[in-house]
């Protein structure tokens, strides 16, 4: 009896993803939570879809999570600290290499690092045409495997260099909502030129 009711279990989730798979319509289900995402400006740089309930990290956890100055510029996180993202930009590059920026990152993660595993790599093309360029990671936090994926996306003007990161446990559940998060960003001003567009 205990196999089927997990049998049935199991079965209602796939039904429900299936269902509720696009972070543009009505939400997705993330584990057994129903997550809304809407467009969020980030800082002057870019928008993109972020779940609702999702809040600027408060100071002082920044200043614990992210110890080096180098931090990043936009910090958003769910209500508990569990799931982020993360964004800032980088200085503009050659047309065409954002593919060896993502591959420099990795090598300099690795050698930083060598117990991180990498997962899989992906390419995506943006509304406004631009390449974004995305991979994924797990290595050892303060509290267990954590999951990342990074991403680069080149425009005029710099390169938005965005991470998210989760329990490695939830990682199969948040995976494809976050890809399809980062294929929403915009660039700033391309968008409020196609705004200016169709108000003309």
């Amino acid at each position: 009896m205990k196999y089927e009711d997990e049998g049935i279990i199991r079965l209602r989730k796939e039904q429900r993803k299936e269902e509720y798979h696009d972070i543009r319509g009505e939400g997705v289900y993330i584990g057994d939570r129903f997550v809304r995402f809407s467009p969020r400006q980030i800082g002057s740089m870019a928008t993109l879809f972020i779940p609702e309930d999702f809040i600027d990290m408060p100071q002082e956890v920044r200043l614990i999570k992210y110890p080096s100055q180098a931090r990043p510029e936009e910090i958003l996180t769910s209500l508990d600290g569990r799931v982020s993202f993360a964004f800032q930009m980088l200085e503009e590059i050659p047309k065409g290499q954002i593919t060896v920026l993502a591959l420099q990152m990795k090598e300099l993660l690795h050698k930083a690092n060598p117990s991180i595993v990498f997962n899989s790599e992906e390419m995506g093309t943006l509304s406004d045409g631009c390449t974004i360029c995305m991979f994924d990671f797990e290595n050892s936090g303060v509290d267990g495997r954590i999951y990342h994926m990074m991403c680069f996306a080149a425009w005029e003007g710099g390169v938005l260099h965005g991470t998210f990161n989760c329990p490695q446990e939830d990682e199969e559940e948040w995976r494809d909502a976050v890809w399809q998060a980062l294929l929403t960003i915009q660039d700033q001003e391309s968008e409020e030129q196609g705004e200016q567009n169709g108000t003309d």
